[in-house]
C-alpha cells in the first residue's frame, strides 16, 4: 500500500459525560501509528470511537441509515448535566482542536461547537472541519470508521443496502443520489400533466366565459322586470342613475333635516361599491334621524305613558271595590260597635257561667263526700233506721239519704254539662266575632286608606302626565282618554307624512337598485373580454413558448440520465479496477482457500464473487461467516486505506474478529500491520488473542489501554500499558 499524502491523523482526545464516560474526564494520546482499546463488553471501548465521530461530526451520524444502532441513540450519560469531547487532529501544517458540548438549560438542550485551526483562529463551521478531512457523515461512517454493520452491508442478500455501503467506500454516493433522483422524473409523466393543466386552463377560461355571459343575461332579464332596456346598459346611463340617486338623496336629506351629504358620483364601475355602502349608509341616517320619526316616538311613548297610568288607576280603584265588598260582607252581623256590644255581652255571659259552673262543683264535692260517708255505713244493720245526722243531729235514715244523694249528684252533673256546651257555645261566637272585628278593623284603619291613598297617587300622576292637576269632580279616565284621542290624530298625521316619505326614500333605493344591475350587467361584460382574450395575449403566447422548451428539455432529460449512469459505472470501475490488486492481496492474505484464491466485485450490481480461473461463483451463497468476514474486511481495507483511498489518513475499527477463527487474527493481525505503513490505526476489540496476535504481528509503535471496572457514574477505568 502507498503511503498517504499528509492529510489528517489523530492526536489526543479528552472525553467526560459522553455516552458510557461519566463525570471523570478521561484523555488519550491517539497519535502512535497504532492504538489498542481493549476490554470486555460495555467497558467504553466504542464510546471513545464514538466520541471521535461525534467531535467532528455531531448528531449527523446518528441515523439509522448508516448505522441501525444509532436511531435514537443516547449521546449524553444520564448521570451528567452535560457531555464533553475536545479532540485534537495533526496535519503537515499544525494542529487542529475541535470542541463540541451538549447540555441542558431550564431543561433546553443546548449544543456547543467550534475549532481552533492551525493559525489558531476560531472557527464555528462544521463544514470547514468536513472540508478538511474531505468525507462527509455518512462517507466517514462506512469509509474510514469500520463497524460490524459495515461488514455486514458489504456481503448483504439486499442489493439496495449493499449499493450503498460501496458506493460510499468507493466516493460516488453522491452520484449514485444523482442518478436515481434523474430516474425518478418520468418526462412522459411530466408532459402528460402540463397538457393536462393546459386543459384545465383551457376549460376553466370557457367556464368562467360562460359565466359572465351567463350572469350578463340574468342581469337583462332582472331589468327587464324593472323597466330597464338594452339602450340602459352604457356607462353613460350608469353616470346618469348615480346622478339622479344623489339628487333624490339630497333633498331627503333637506326635508330630514340631516344636514348637506358628501357623496360624490363615481368616476368608473370600480367606485361603485363604494358609491353603494355611502348612499346606503346616508339612507340609515335618513329614517333614523327624521323629525317625524322623533315625533312619532314621543308620541308613541306619551301615550304609551298614559295607558299604563290609566291602567294603574283601574287596578287602584278595583283593589278599593274589592276592600269595600269585603267590608259589607264582613258587617252583616253588624257593624263594628254593634260587633264589640255583642262580644262584651257574650264576655259577661261567660263570667256568669263559669260562677254558676264552680258553684256545681262545689256542691258535687259535697254530695261526693257525703256519699262516701254513707256508703262506708251499708255495713251497719240499722242503715235503715233512723240516725243522728252527723252535721245538723236531725233525725235521717241513711238508705233514703243516699238514694237522694245519687240522684241529686246526677241531676248537678246534667247541669254542669249543659252549663258546659253554653260556654263552649259563647267561646266560640267570641272567637268568630274577634276575627271579623280585628279584619274590620285592619280594613277601616289600614287596607282602605292605604288603596284610596294608592289611587289618589295614580290621579296625581295622570296629572302630571297630562301637565295639569285633576279636581275631585273630574273622571281622570275621560282625561286620559281625551287626550289620548288627541295623540292618536296626531299619530295619523304623521303616519301619512312618514308613508310619503318613506316612499321617497324607497325610490331611492331602487333608483340605486337599477345602477347595481347596470353595473352588474357591464362588470361582467368587461370580464367576459378580458378572459376571452387571455389567449390572444403576449402572457399566454409566452407560456405557450416556455411549455415547448419544456418539451424540449424533457427529451433530452433520458440523454442526461444516461450520462450520470455512464460517469457512475467508469467511476466505480475504475475504482474497483484500481482496488482490484489490493482486495486480491488483502483477502489471499486473510484466507487460504485452494477452491477460490480471489475474489472479485461486479461493478454492474455489486455483487460480489469467489474466483479461481475461470470458475466464478457468488461469495454469499457459498462462503461461511467468518470467511465472508474476512473477504469483507479485504474490501473495506483495500477500498479504505488503498490507491482509492479518500479521506483522513487513519482507520478505526470496532470489533472486527468476530467469526473468525484463531488463525484468521493472526492474518488480519498481520494485513492491519502492513495497512499501519499508511494509515494511522485506532482499533477496538475484547479479544486477548488477536490483541496477543497484533502485539506479535505489528512493528510499529503501539500504545496499548484497558478498560476494566466501569461505573456508571465515573465511566471507564482506563490504564495504559
Amino acid at each position: 500500500m502507498e503511503a498517504f499524502d499528509g492529510s489528517l491523523k489523530l492526536k489526543e482526545i479528552t472525553i467526560k459525560g459522553f455516552r458510557g464516560y461519566g463525570r471523570k474526564e478521561v484523555a488519550f494520546d491517539l497519535s502512535s501509528p497504532v492504538t489498542l482499546l481493549v476490554g470486555n463488553n460495555r467497558s467504553g471501548k466504542s464510546s471513545t470511537l464514538n466520541a471521535i465521530e461525534w467531535a467532528i461530526y455531531g448528531n449527523k451520524i446518528a441515523k439509522k441509515e448508516y448505522i441501525e444502532e444509532r436511531n435514537r441513540w443516547l449521546i449524553r450519560n444520564r448521570n451528567c448535566d452535560s457531555c464533553q469531547v475536545e479532540l485534537a487532529l495533526q496535519s503537515e501544517s499544525g494542529k487542529i482542536t475541535v470542541f463540541r458540548e451538549l447540555g441542558t438549560e431550564r431543561k433546553r438542550r443546548t449544543e456547543n461547537f467550534y475549532l481552533v485551526n492551525q493559525e489558531g483562529k476560531r472557527v464555528d463551521q462544521e463544514e470547514t472541519l468536513w472540508s478538511a478531512l474531505g468525507m462527509e457523515p455518512k462517507d466517514f461512517a462506512s469509509s474510514a470508521y469500520l463497524h460490524q454493520e459495515v461488514i455486514r452491508d458489504i456481503l448483504t442478500v439486499d442489493p439496495r443496502i449493499r449499493k450503498s455501503a460501496l458506493d460510499r467506500l468507493l466516493g460516488v454516493s453522491e452520484l449514485r443520489n444523482l442518478h436515481e433522483a434523474f430516474d425518478k422524473i418520468k418526462a412522459k409523466d411530466f408532459e402528460k400533466r402540463v397538457d393536462k393543466i393546459y386543459q384545465e386552463l383551457e376549460e376553466r377560461i370557457a367556464l368562467r366565459a360562460e359565466r359572465y355571459r351567463e350572469e350578463m343575461e340574468e342581469a337583462i332579464s332582472e331589468g327587464k322586470n324593472l323597466g330597464l332596456t338594452k339602450d340602459d346598459y352604457s356607462e353613460s346611463v350608469f353616470k346618469d342613475r348615480c346622478a339622479s340617486t344623489l339628487e333624490r338623496l339630497g333633498s331627503l336629506a333637506q326635508r330630514s333635516r340631516i344636514g348637506e351629504i358628501n357623496i360624490s358620483s363615481p368616476r368608473d364601475l370600480s367606485g361603485f361599491q363604494d358609491f353603494s355602502d355611502q348612499v346606503k349608509k346616508a339612507l340609515v341616517k335618513v329614517r333614523s334621524e327624521n323629525p317625524q320619526i322623533k315625533s312619532q316616538k314621543h308620541l308613541i311613548e306619551r301615550k304609551t305613558e298614559l295607558d299604563a297610568a290609566l291602567g294603574e288607576y283601574f287596578s287602584a280603584l278595583k283593589e278599593i271595590d274589592k276592600l269595600r265588598k269585603s267590608r259589607e260582607e264582613l258587617e252583616k252581623r253588624g257593624n263594628l260597635e254593634k260587633l264589640r256590644s255583642r262580644h262584651q255581652e257574650l264576655s259577661r255571659r261567660e263570667a256568669e257561667l263559669k260562677k254558676e259552673m264552680e258553684m256545681k262543683n262545689s256542691r258535687i264535692n259535697v254530695i261526693n263526700e257525703t256519699i262516701a260517708y254513707l256508703e262506708r255505713l251499708k255495713g251497719d244493720e240499722n242503715l235503715q233506721e233512723k240516725m243522728a245526722c252527723p252535721s245538723c243531729e236531725q233525725d235521717i235514715v241513711p238508705a233514703q239519704i243516699l238514694q237522694l244523694l245519687y240522684r241529686r249528684k246526677e241531676e248537678t252533673r246534667e247541669a254542669l254539662g249543659n252549663l258546659d256546651d253554653e260556654r263552649a257555645e259563647v267561646e266560640a261566637e267570641k272567637r268568630e266575632l274577634q276575627k271579623i272585628m280585628a279584619k274590620l278593623e285592619k280594613l277601616e284603619s289600614n287596607l282602605l286608606p292605604q288603596a284610596e291613598e294608592n289611587r289618589d297617587e295614580r290621579v296625581r300622576e295622570i296629572g302630571q302626565l297630562l301637565g295639569r292637576e285633576i279636581k275631585k269632580d273630574e273622571d281622570p279616565e275621560k282625561l286620559v282618554r281625551d287626550h289620548v284621542e288627541e295623540i292618536d290624530r296626531k299619530l295619523e298625521r304623521i303616519k301619512n307624512t312618514l308613508e310619503r316619505y318613506n316612499r321617497d326614500i324607497y325610490e331611492v333605493e331602487e333608483s340605486l337598485k337599477y345602477v347595481h344591475i347596470i353595473v352588474r350587467y357591464l362588470t361582467a361584460k368587461k370580464k367576459s373580454k378580458k378572459v376571452e382574450g387571455i389567449k390572444k395575449s403576449q402572457e399566454w403566447n409566452e407560456t405557450n413558448r416556455h411549455r415547448d422548451l419544456l418539451y424540449a428539455e424533457l427529451d433530452h432529460l433520458d440523454k442526461v440520465m444516461e450520462a450520470v449512469g455512464e460517469a457512475l459505472r467508469e467511476i466505480s470501475e475504475e475504482r474497483l479496477s484500481q482496488a482490484r490488486e489490493g482486495i486480491i492481496e488483502i483477502y489471499r492474505d486473510l484466507l487460504e482457500r485452494p477452491d477460490f484464491d480471489a475474489i472479485e466485485i461486479d461493478p454492474r450490481d455489486y455483487d460480489v464473487y469467489a474466483v479461481k480461473g475461470s470458475e466464478r461463483e457468488r461469495l454469499i451463497s457459498l462462503f461461511n461467516q467468518g470467511d465472508m468476514n474476512c473477504a469483507a474486511l479485504a474490501i473495506f481495507l483495500a477500498l479504505a486505506g488503498g490507491k482509492t483511498k479518500r479521506g483522513p489518513s487513519f482507520l478505526i475499527l470496532d470489533d472486527p474478529t468476530q467469526s473468525l477463527d484463531a488463525t484468521q487474527k493472526t492474518r488480519l493481525a498481520r494485513v492491519l500491520g502492513k495497512a499501519a505503513e499508511s494509515s494511522q490505526i485506532l482499533l477496538a476489540t475484547m479479544d486477548e488473542e488477536f490483541v496477543e496476535a497484533l502485539k506479535r504481528e505489528i512493528p510499529k509503535i503501539k500504545k496499548v489501554y484497558r478498560f476494566v471496572d466501569w461505573d456508571p457514574q465515573e465511566g471507564p477505568n482506563v490504564t495504559q500499558e
